[in-house]
């Protein structure tokens, strides 16, 4: 079986060890206080909507482990709950 004349030219000889690619760990994307803003987004979506509970839970989560302008957030947030 003959190669086609359009793929003649394409070169199939890899590297023997392919180029690492970054890990999740290594995005700055994915810090905690990422995370951390993302619950807090999130609590605040959910308590708009009548769904304490995992509000609660999510900004608790941030008031305990979180820092700075985040923690602070957390906790003025936790004290809008009935």
């Amino acid at each position: 079986m003959a190669i086609p004349p359009q793929m003649a030219d394409i070169d199939l000889n890899l590297p023997a060890e392919p180029e690492p690619s970054p890990s999740i760990k290594d995005s700055p994307a994915s810090t905690h206080q990422d995370t951390d803003a993302a619950k807090l987004e999130l609590a605040r979506v959910l308590l708009s909507k009548g769904d304490t509970a995992i509000a609660r839970s999510l900004a608790q989560s941030v008031a305990t482990n979180g820092t700075g302008e985040l923690k602070a957030q957390a906790q003025q947030l936790l004290s809008q709950f009935p």
